[in-house]
């Protein structure tokens, strides 16, 4: 195992493996084939398969492990390398202490031999090659698998009588072959990869700190993304040594660690190591507080005096005023670590000088702690939040700014005290192990520090790392020569690349990402989970934040976020027993048991209080002849629910045979009690393609094993062979060996039909109320396995190992995503076409709500008909993600139309969505800028409607200096948000006492719907015309407001120059609420951090007037300005068009580099 690199000063050797051929068990390698080794030297392998080593029934442990070193060790790998092997020169070595030993030292010279190969093969043999290599790693992995104790006690329950260091290195030499297979095909079968686990590792990382979850999410948890973990990475790990940080493990669980989990009467905070217990220095708990009320952020400064080397702590608020801290670190821990403190914003003085040396080291040239004393600002939670419960305003004020306290600083700093007892001086593999290993990785508070870090350092015993600085030179690992060390290091770096994958998701496709990110993370409080999603997801979380309770919190949650993935129905995972949230996982699927990724083709949902809205396929069931009572013996709650239901168009059955209790911890006794609960008598299921990579945690590992291998097989045998009217001599002549295997395995699967894997899925839901095309639902929080209802057929009357037609019917349908059909039952049809779910209606009094939220049938089939599109929608395209936005955040009048286009447009979608954005989007977000001239048209755009606009309008360009004066004698000469005095009014108005203590700012009169909508030259008419239309249908309401008021009261309001900005570019909007002239302030995520403190602290704004002779801002021009942006944002095109535009104003020719996009550039010049 010596090809795996060890640390640069070990503190564990690599384990030595005995050479085991001896004179008494000569079992060399005769390289006359792998599979029959076994038969040359009289050993029935197929025993090995049951637990049974023994050789013509005797024990005798020395030549079992001799013999299975011979083949599957040294047979293994010469059969890889397609070459004999000098197992004598080049893999044995005699050790100091004189035993003969196996070395992999030269294991990478055979490695680059057979690479170097591959290069030189012409593509149908390198086809070739890897179905060989694919056929040996299966054929070799059932063995290996079958000789390693942790694998095979679990399947017999019976030790191997094989060496551990033996079994350890069957399974190393596995791995190292089998990545190096991946890495030179990266397109081939990967998923035996991470199978094999050693008990001497897993023992070893225990005994050294390591919780059983961790080691879980390092072999199992996908943190190598598309190629899996494998025992490469475990063994390294456990070469790291004896964890220093250790914590409490005994009651974690392989899904959960509980380590780190916090108990407020208990928590301690923490002493430098060696300090005997210095004084707390507490920071001025009156001065954070007015800061915060004053709606900036607080930071921290520590000067350290030379005489008596204590610590003086300063607060100062980071405002517009105070350019000079405007560079700040801020700090992100891990609470358990002890650097939190529940009683009071103060931490021990060695605490504090510690941090104070560290933050200073960031910006010395060498990043050695202590070369300066600098007296860099900072913010950490620990000091200023307040925690004590009478602050609990300001505290909620500052937990709901750190999305932008974190996005604003210079650099994040992370504090992990596993990390200070290591050094950044190690090696790379050594670096990326340590970092993504630590507590840091696994709590959710720190993934939202380091998704919004600009620059992200980690704090090492010997100073600061900058991983990207770090990552600069280890960019190149996925290509070039294949290594251990690289594969470590590019696997060791995942679970970092996974936090910046995330960072570049924008809009609705984050919270598809979001369950695979916040994976394997948890918070010691439910009521922060919300907080720590909507933060992720660039919500505001203020509702969140002062919401009363969890239940509350998560409803917060769930109205700002809005759509969810369909998928999460069919998780197995417990849900929350609340009316209205039965859908939604528990703490949002964080630390998931079974993970499943939701992938970008995943459908979304719509979610209000009363549940979620989605479209599906499935039919409904009456209650009666359902069987009762739970399973026994079941490890989950398990129910009993076996019926047939029949597809008589396609001549197919469905087995229904069970499912599993998620709503609630309170499982009901029987179904029946489950139809009492909600007062129905009916059941349905809604449907779902269950891809079988999805299924692995939930079927046979033997069953997984032969579909895997028939899958294998099949593909290996021309279709045309296949045929059963086609070339059955050449079938039986040249593959008979094929067939005979596929019937086996068929034989094999019809005997435990039971385990038998589908490709469909469903989700139960009890049936409060069923409309002609909705069926509204509570979710029962039960996944049922939908199954073809015949056995597999393996008596063929030509050949029992070809498919017959009815049953590749039967496949071919259960692998393709479910097209509408009906499933009769007798007379009656039991399936719709379409089920709305609405899981979670608190009452059948709340239906009508419920169909009126969800909207009218035309919305369903509108929704229904993007999703499809969605399905096989081009990565490079939004049209999927513009049309749900235009639904989703248009006012009701304009959901109907946008629903009418989609469904009277759906041949051409990708023209609508493109009108959309030209007509509206980049015309409202363009502000001052020329109107766009190549404006696409609606299919079946209503030109007469275009053409009455166009004769009525005529050019604004005059007026600007009289609105300006009418919005500052309307608005009291101050900008309606900050209250800030109008500096040229002061100037004019104020006597100089007044002026002195008076804020006074720079305003501009800043248009609702942008002046450049109504300032035009001849040409432009028409352009302007399509643009006015497609605002009037999209917002009826304000149709009775013409162009000529462009430049009225109504459509201006006296801003602060810097908000004008923002809002022009709609990243700040106003909601109306349903208190006249009160509006909900909406900043989102590009909102410059720079003018937040400015904005007000509660999120509201209400306009008074000042002189009645002007109204004030028209509420329905604001509820425009505030739908598009919400489109915008939602849609992704904000960036989109900010780069447009960008290009416009700096690109006037085509760039060199080729980069401009011309044909939208024409648009918006």
């Amino acid at each position: 195992m010596d090809h795996i690199p060890n640390l640069r000063k070990p503190i564990y050797p690599h384990m030595p493996v005995p050479y085991l051929s001896i004179a008494q068990y000569p079992y060399a390698y005769d390289n006359l084939g792998f599979k029959f080794f076994p038969n040359r030297h009289s050993w029935d392998s197929a025993r090995f398969l049951k637990g049974d080593f023994t050789f013509n029934g005797v024990e005798d442990p020395d030549r079992t492990a001799a013999f299975i070193q011979g083949w599957l060790y040294f047979g293994f790998m010469a059969e890889f390398f397609g070459r004999e092997v000098d197992i004598e020169a080049d893999f044995v070595k005699t050790d100091e202490c004189g035993r003969r030993v196996v070395t992999t030292e030269r294991l990478g010279l055979y490695i680059d031999a057979w690479q170097d190969g591959v290069v030189e093969m012409k593509e149908e043999e390198k086809r070739i090659e890897v179905a060989r290599l694919d056929h040996l790693l299966q054929d070799s992995y059932v063995y290996i698998s079958a000789c390693i104790s942790q694998d095979t006690i679990a399947l017999h329950d019976r030790p191997v009588p094989i060496p551990q260091e033996l079994q350890l290195s069957l399974a190393i030499l596995f791995a190292t072959l089998g990545a190096a297979k991946i890495h030179v095909f990266p397109n081939s079968d990967s998923a035996y990869l991470s199978s094999h686990t050693c008990k001497s590792v897993i023992d070893r990382l225990k005994m050294d700190g390591w919780c059983g979850s961790d080691i879980a999410l390092l072999f199992g948890g996908n943190v190598g993304g598309d190629s899996p973990s494998s025992i490469l990475e475990l063994y390294y790990a456990s070469l790291l040594g004896p964890r220093k940080n250790r914590k409490d493990h005994l009651t974690c669980r392989e899904s959960r660690c509980l380590g780190y989990q916090i108990d407020d009467e208990s928590y301690q905070t923490r002493h430098l190591e060696g300090c005997i217990g210095c004084l707390f220095i507490e920071v001025p708990l009156a001065e954070l507080c007015s800061i915060i009320d004053g709606g900036y952020t607080p930071l921290i400064t520590l000067t350290s005096t030379s005489d008596s080397g204590s610590i003086q702590i300063s607060l100062k608020p980071a405002t517009p005023a105070t350019p000079a801290i405007k560079s700040y670190v801020a700090i992100s821990h891990v609470y358990a670590d002890g650097l939190g403190n529940r009683q009071s914003c103060a931490l021990p003085h060695c605490q504090l000088n510690s941090i104070r040396q560290r933050v200073d080291s960031l910006y010395t040239l060498d990043g050695h702690i202590g070369s300066r004393d600098l007296a860099i600002p900072f913010w950490m939670d620990t000091l200023c939040i307040p925690v004590q419960p009478s602050f609990k305003r300001q505290r909620n004020l500052a937990i709901a700014r750190m999305a932008q306290i974190y996005e604003a600083a210079d650099k994040v700093l992370v504090f992990s005290a596993e990390l200070e007892y290591a050094s950044r001086e190690a090696t790379p593999e050594e670096v990326f192990m340590r970092i993504t290993s630590n507590s840091w990785f696994r709590r959710l508070w720190t993934l939202q520090e380091g998704v919004l870090a600009r620059r992200l350092y980690f704090q090492f015993g010997d100073g600061p790392l900058d991983l990207e600085y770090f990552l600069a030179g280890e960019r190149n690992l996925e290509g070039g020569r294949f290594s251990v060390t690289k594969r470590l290091r590019a696997q060791g770096i995942k679970p970092y690349g996974r936090l910046c994958k995330f960072r570049k998701v924008s809009g609705r496709d984050r919270i598809k990402e979001l369950y695979h990110t916040a994976q394997w993370r948890s918070t010691s409080y439910p009521k922060d989970y919300p907080i720590c999603f909507g933060t992720l997801l660039g919500l505001d979380i203020s509702p969140i934040v002062n919401a009363q309770d969890d239940d509350e919190r998560m409803k917060a949650f769930i109205i700002a976020q809005r759509q969810f993935p369909k998928q999460i129905l069919y998780f197995l995972e417990p849900r929350m027993a609340k009316w209205g949230l039965g859908w939604q996982l528990i703490n949002h699927g964080a630390y998931r048991t079974s993970p499943e990724i939701v992938g970008e083709e995943s459908t979304l949902g719509w979610a209000n209080e009363e549940g979620l809205h989605v479209v599906g396929r499935g039919f409904v069931l009456e209650a009666a002849g359902l069987a009762k009572g739970r399973e026994s013996g079941a490890k989950e709650d398990k129910f009993k629910f076996e019926i047939t239901v029949f597809d008589e168009e396609e001549g197919v059955g469905y087995d229904i045979r069970g499912g599993f209790w998620l709503a609630d911890t309170n499982p009901p006794a029987s179904w029946a009690d489950v139809l009492a609960r909600w007062g129905v008598d009916k059941l349905g299921i809604i449907l779902e393609h269950w891809p079988l990579k999805l299924q692995a945690p939930y079927i046979d590992p033997g069953i997984l094993d032969l579909l895997t291998k028939v899958n294998r097989d099949l593909m290996s045998v021309p279709s045309d062979i296949l045929s059963l009217d086609n070339n059955f001599a050449t079938a039986v002549t040249d593959y008979g060996d094929i067939l005979e295997n596929i019937n086996t395995s068929y034989k094999l699967m019809a005997a435990v039909d039971r385990h038998r894997p589908s490709q469909t899925r469903g989700a139960l839901v009890a049936i409060i109320k069923e409309a002609k095309q909705e069926i509204y639902t509570k979710f029962c929080g039960t996944v049922v396995v939908v199954r073809p209802a015949s056995p597999i057929t393996t008596d063929h009357p030509r050949t029992s190992g070809i498919v017959t037609g009815e049953e590749q019917r039967c496949s071919d349908r259960l692998a393709q995503p479910f097209s509408p059909f009906s499933i009769t039952k007798g007379p009656k049809t039991i399936m719709a076409d379409m089920i709305s779910l609405a899981g979670g209606i608190s009452s059948p009094s709340d239906m009508m709500s419920s169909l009126s939220s969800l909207g009218t049938l035309t919305a369903t089939l509108a929704r229904s008909l993007v999703e499809d599109y969605a399905e096989n929608e081009p990565s490079s395209e939004s049209t999927s993600r513009i049309l749900n936005a235009f639904l989703d955040h248009l006012p009701p009048g304009g959901s109907a139309v946008v629903a009418n286009d989609i469904v009277d447009g759906k041949d051409d979608l990708r023209q609508l969505a493109h009108h959309y954005l030209s007509s509206i989007l980049i015309p409202v977000r363009a502000g001052g800028g020329r109107t766009p001239k190549a404006i696409s048209a609606r299919p079946g755009d209503d030109m007469d409607s275009v053409g009455d606009i166009a004769s009525t309008i005529t050019s604004q360009r005059h007026d600007q200096t009289r609105l300006k004066a009418d919005c500052l004698a309307r608005d009291g000469n101050r900008c309606l948000l900050t209250r800030a005095y109008d500096v040229n009014k002061a100037d004019e108005i104020l006597s100089d006492e007044e002026r002195q203590n008076t804020v006074t700012l720079v305003t501009e009169a800043a248009h609702i719907l942008p002046f450049s909508l109504a300032a035009f030259d001849e040409p432009d008419r028409q352009y302007k015309a399509t643009v006015w239309n497609a605002i009037y249908r999209m917002f009826p309401d304000i149709r009775g407001f013409s162009l000529d008021d462009i430049n009225d009261p109504r459509n201006a309001m006296t801003m602060y120059a810097g908000f004008h900005s923002e809002f022009g570019k709609l990243e700040l909007c106003f909601e109306p609420t349903t208190t006249s002239n009160r509006y909900r302030i909406k900043a989102y995520r590009k909102f410059h951090s720079f003018y937040t403190p400015h904005l007000p602290n509660d999120g509201f704004v209400t306009f008074t007037a000042h002189d009645g002779r002007y109204l004030l801002p028209d509420p329905k021009l604001l509820s425009v300005h505030a739908s598009v942006g919400a489109v915008l944002h939602a849609s992704g095109m904000a960036e989109y068009i900010e780069r447009i535009l960008r290009d416009r104003e700096e690109l006037r020719c085509l760039a060199h580099n080729g980069s401009t996009q011309i044909g939208v550039l024409m648009m918006a010049v």
